[in-house]
Formats: structure tokens, C-alpha cells, sequence
């Protein structure tokens, strides 16, 4: 047989002493290899085997006996024995407080102020919490294991400990005593717990769209008066000879172009701005009244059904009393609103005194986009009123005309409407008629009453009816005029050529609300109360199966060589009993084991 191959059989019978756990006394590792020279022939016995023993040989039972564990005191080298585990316990409440902060902080913020996404920072907190939860369980199945040994207990219930309830032994692990079922059970529900406690947390956070609300100061050239002269000069007639000026701002509120601002830095505006501004515009007050027609009878006819007029007037009252004359824009509307069942109309009449004024406009600006805030046009606060020279009533031939006048020159050419109404006695029908096109744009027209021929009652034969058009044409009075002190405020001259009047800027300055549609974190805190909750838990788990791991008098684990150590391998009979892992390397690093056929082969190499 060569020197260096030893069959296993040979170490099988080889006499050794005896191994016991360094748990034991030092009386019963004596006790024990008394017992084996006395009896001279190998053993292969635990320390779990002989408690577990039900021979009834009363000195083996005394043996059993004193293989109790003595009571270890507490020291502070015990904590290298599960020092794993410990660091690894406060891991995971690190990576859990982390977690939480992360989402805490991370609530409200948009994703750009975070280099690293939230998301991110969880995975890594989430593996790292894995890892530590993984290296604990293992300490603590560890602990329980020895605990078991030291105290004694079958082969088949330390198998069930190590498995710890991992593939098919659950069931099975179950049923082997309470030390294996409580590894079992408190390992398979710290491993679930550990496993929810992640969904938890990335569902505890999550990104939602939303508008930042900022202050923001802006400017915007805005003219706060009109200049004399700018929209046209008055003529013999006392009527306004439009310039070119004048005809652009129409075209273009004709047109609804768009309107811009500088693209210059307090001038434009990244996201939506809305604020007020003040520019010259107009200040209005207005009354109604009420008028009936019948309309089912031809002595009605040409009488007025839906009128928009305007006009320049002048406050001679005022004049007459030594006060300032005014001058007056005067717009007047009539609409048809309701007819009864005998045919009487009732028909609206609205008035309103424009005169010019400073009022803050509610504009928004969008990029470099400006638009007004139709709804808010009629309601603008007035900041104080003024009166030009070009409005008067004695305003000479030549002069340049006024905002006022230069309104009217716009508003008597696209505003007016006369619609009259005709009772024809053939189709039984009240119809109107109009020169324009704004009594076709308010009026509500309905097929089935309107053209329906057989239909002979009355509130079918005379079924007129328009909406009210003063608020639109304030509107359109509001816009023109804001428009014409954006140009002029502006000093943009590139479309008109002239030397009426003098070029100027007038920067409006402003704060307006910013408004920036963001995507933003939010978190929730029900779904990360859980998380922490399930990730307690099953720290808590984890740390009850280490619980007891200062009764262990040295570092312990489930290498099979300490295992195999444990149980008295003969292979290992040159160790000593008490040897932890590094002092079993330490003295079999020369002996190499293999497998082969069915009969494990150990050799003994000589480094």
C-alpha cells in the first residue's frame, strides 16, 4: 500500500480519543476519555448521541448527565463569536432609517434636483438589506444549531436546524421537536417578511405630474398713454384720417396673431406667467334697459331686433359748469332676448361709457408669447383715467387724433349692426334683416322651430332670439387697445414709416405667478409604514434566533469540518475538541478527501 494513500476503513478503526464539544466541562471531555481507553476500541460517539441515548446502562446514563453545559458569564470577547450577525442586524436598521429618509426627503422634489433618483438609492439600500438579512439568518441558524448541540439533540433535528426550512424539509422540519420547528418557523417568516418589506418600499415613493407655483418679477414694454397723433390725424369733417399704424393693429386683432414680448431675460418667461400689468386701456360703465315688440304683425316692421353702435360723444353738461370736457366712447348693443306666447318680443338694451384710462391688463406670458385673460377684461382695475387733447371736441383740423377717436375710426367700420325684423304673411314667419354679419354671429338659431313649415303656433312663428354681444365687444375694445400700447410701448417702428411721433420704450415692470409643470416625487406613507413594519419584523425574527449566542465560549459555524470535528470524525483525530474553523485548518490542511465509486477516499499529503 503507498505511504501517502490510506483507505478510509483505516482511520475508521484507528483508535483516537474521543471528540466532545468544547461545550462541555472539563470533566466530561476527562470522563469521556477515560470511558474510551477503558473500553480500547474506537468510537465514533457525540456528545448529542449519548444524551439522546436510551440505553439502559446506568454509567452511560451518568455520562449524559454530566455532558450538561455549564452557565457561560457574559464577556466582551463573546461578541466575536457572533459579531456577523450583529453588524449585520444594525445593517439592516441602517438601510431601513436610510430608506425612510430618502423617501421623507425625496417627498415633494422634483427629479431634477436629485443626481441620483430615489429609486435608485432604494435599490441599493434594498440589496444591501438582502445581503446583511442573508448574512444574519445564517449567524443565527448557526447559533441555534450549536445551542442544540450543547443541550443535546437527534441527528435529524440538527439536519432540520441547518436546513432552517428551505426546499421540501419544511414540512418535514416541522415535526422533529420544538428547537427545529422554532428555526423552521421563525426563519421561513423572516425570509417572507424580509422579502415583502421590498415591494413595500418602492411602492412607499412614486412620480406624479405637477405645476411649481413661483414669484416671479418680469417686464414688459407697455405704453401707459396713447399719444396724440399715433392712430391718425382729425380732418375738416371732424372725422379721423387713419395711418397705416392704425390699420396694422386691425389686421392683426382681424387675423388674432400672436403676440411677443422680448426674448430677453425678465421678458420671457419659462413655463406660464400671469400677471397684471399697467397700460393704457379703457374704464367702462354700464346700464341695461328694456324695450317689447310685437312681432307677429307687419306695423313692426323695419324696427330694430339686434343693434351694436358706436359714437363719440362729449360732456357738454361738464363744460357748461366750468368742469373739463370728457369725451365719451360710447357703445350701444340691442338683442332680442325672449318672446312669449303671443308673440310680444322683449328686447335688451346695454350702454356703456367708455372713456381712457390706466388699468392693469390680466395678460399671461409663455415663452415669449402674450395673450390676455378674456375672462378678466371687463373687470380690470382702474389705476387712474386721463384725458387726451386729440379727443376734444375742439381739437383743430390737422391735429393728431386720440386713443378715443382713433377707437371709433376701428370700431365704425367693424362693429356696426342694424338687423330689423320682417313678418312674412306667406310663410307665416318673423324673419330679420341686417347689413352685417354680427347679427348672424349672436343670433340662436334652431332648425326644427325655425324652418319647420307646418309648425303655425305662435312661439314657433316667431322665434327670435340672439345672446348678448356687449361683453364680446368690450373684449375686442380691451384687446385693440392693448395691442396698440404693446406697439407703442415697444417702439417698433418696422412696420410703419413716419414722423408723427417720436419712438419710446416704456418697460412695465411686474411680478407675476410662474407657473412650471413638474415631475415631482410623492410619497406614501402607507405603503412605507409597512415597509418598515415588515422589515422590523423580521429583524426581530432574525435576532430571536440569535438570541443566546453568549452561552457559545468560542466562534462558531457549520463548516463540516467543525461539524465533522463535533462528532468525533476519525479522520480528524489528531484535532483537538474544543478547535474552532481557523485551528481545524490549521492541523488538517495536509489531509486531502475525495469520493470515489461509492467509498469516499482520505489521503494524507506531506507538504
Amino acid at each position: 500500500m503507498p505511504r501517502n494513500k490510506i483507505p478510509v476503513h483505516y482511520f475508521r478503526h484507528c483508535p483516537r480519543p474521543r471528540k466532545l464539544l468544547s461545550f462541555m466541562s472539563s470533566t466530561a471531555i476527562r470522563s469521556a476519555k477515560m470511558e474510551e481507553i477503558r473500553e480500547k476500541k474506537p468510537q465514533v460517539t457525540t456528545s448529542t448521541q449519548q444524551t439522546a441515548s436510551t440505553s439502559s446502562d446506568n454509567g452511560q446514563q451518568e455520562d449524559a448527565a454530566t455532558e450538561t453545559p455549564t452557565a457561560v458569564r457574559f464577556k466582551f470577547s463573546h461578541l466575536l463569536h457572533s459579531w456577523v450577525g450583529i453588524i449585520s442586524l444594525f445593517a439592516m436598521i441602517a438601510c431601513a432609517t436610510a430608506s425612510a429618509i430618502v423617501i421623507a426627503v425625496s417627498h415633494n422634489a422634483t427629479i431634477d434636483a436629485w443626481e441620483i433618483q430615489p429609486a435608485v438609492l432604494l435599490a441599493i439600500f434594498s440589496a444591501v438589506s438582502n445581503i446583511a438579512f442573508t448574512s444574519a439568518l445564517a449567524t443565527g441558524v448557526t447559533v441555534r444549531f450549536w445551542l442544540s448541540v450543547s443541550r443535546g439533540a437527534s441527528l435529524s433535528q440538527l439536519h432540520y436546524i441547518w436546513e432552517h426550512g428551505h426546499g421540501s424539509g419544511f414540512f418535514a422540519g416541522l415535526r422533529q421537536g420544538p428547537q427545529a420547528r422554532r428555526v423552521v418557523l421563525l426563519a421561513t417568516l423572516a425570509s417572507t417578511m424580509q422579502f415583502v418589506s421590498g415591494p413595500l418600499l418602492q411602492r412607499s415613493t412614486h412620480q406624479i405630474s405637477q405645476d411649481r407655483i413661483t414669484s416671479e418679477p418680469m417686464v414688459l414694454d407697455l405704453a401707459t398713454t396713447i399719444p396724440d397723433g399715433w392712430l391718425g390725424n382729425i380732418d375738416e369733417n371732424g372725422l379721423v384720417i387713419g395711418f397705416r399704424r392704425g390699420m396694422v393693429q386691425t389686421q392683426r386683432w382681424w387675423k388674432n396673431e400672436t403676440m411677443y414680448t422680448r426674448n430677453q431675460t425678465s421678458y420671457f418667461c419659462d413655463g406660464v406667467c400671469d400677471g397684471y400689468v399697467p397700460g393704457a386701456g379703457l374704464m367702462q360703465t354700464c346700464w341695461s334697459t328694456e324695450r317689447h315688440l310685437d312681432l307677429a304683425t307687419n306695423e313692426t316692421d323695419f324696427q330694430t331686433v339686434f343693434l351694436t353702435n358706436t359714437t363719440l360723444l362729449f360732456n357738454n353738461t361738464a363744460t357748461a359748469a366750468g368742469e373739463p370736457e370728457t369725451p365719451i366712447f360710447r357703445l350701444t348693443t340691442e338683442y332680442l332676448t325672449h318672446v312669449d306666447d303671443k308673440c310680444m318680443a322683449t328686447i335688451v338694451v346695454d350702454t356703456c361709457d367708455v372713456v381712457a384710462a390706466v388699468v392693469e391688463y390680466p395678460i399671461t406670458i409663455q415663452g415669449s408669447i402674450v395673450s390676455l385673460r378674456r375672462n378678466e377684461l371687463t373687470r380690470m382695475k382702474v389705476v387712474s383715467k386721463y384725458i387726451s387733447a386729440g379727443d376734444l371736441s375742439s381739437a383743430p383740423v390737422g391735429a393728431g387724433a386720440g386713443p378715443l377717436a382713433g377707437l371709433q375710426n376701428f370700431a365704425g367700420d367693424y362693429m356696426q349692426e342694424n338687423a330689423t325684423k320682417r313678418y312674412n304673411t306667406i310663410l307665416n314667419r318673423t324673419l330679420y334683416f341686417g347689413p352685417g354679419y354680427m347679427a348672424d354671429l349672436f343670433f340662436l338659431p334652431d332648425a326644427n322651430q325655425f324652418y319647420n313649415r307646418d309648425n303655425t303656433s305662435f312661439t314657433q312663428r316667431c322665434q327670435l332670439k340672439w345672446t348678448s354681444p356687449t361683453e364680446y365687444l368690450l373684449n375686442v375694445l380691451h384687446e385693440w387697445m392693448f395691442r396698440t400700447a404693446l406697439n407703442v410701448g415697444s417702439g417698433n417702428s418696422t412696420v410703419i414709416t413716419g414722423n408723427e411721433t417720436s419712438q419710446r420704450q416704456e418697460p412695465q415692470r411686474f411680478d407675476a405667478t410662474r407657473t412650471v409643470p413638474a415631475i415631482v416625487f410623492r410619497a406614501d406613507l402607507r405603503y412605507l409604514g409597512a415597509a418598515i413594519a415588515t422589515t422590523a419584523c423580521g429583524l426581530l425574527l432574525v435576532a430571536s434566533l440569535m438570541w443566546g449566542w453568549w452561552r457559545l465560549n468560542r466562534r462558531v459555524t457549520l463548516s463540516p469540518l467543525e461539524t465533522a470535528n463535533a462528532f468525533g470524525a476519525p479522520v480528524l483525530r489528531h484535532v483537538e475538541p474544543d478547535a474552532n474553523i481557523n485551528q481545524i485548518l490549521k492541523k488538517a490542511r495536509d489531509v486531502e478527501f475525495r469520493a470515489a465509486s461509492s467509498r469516499p477516499v482520505v489521503s494524507r499529503v506531506t507538504l
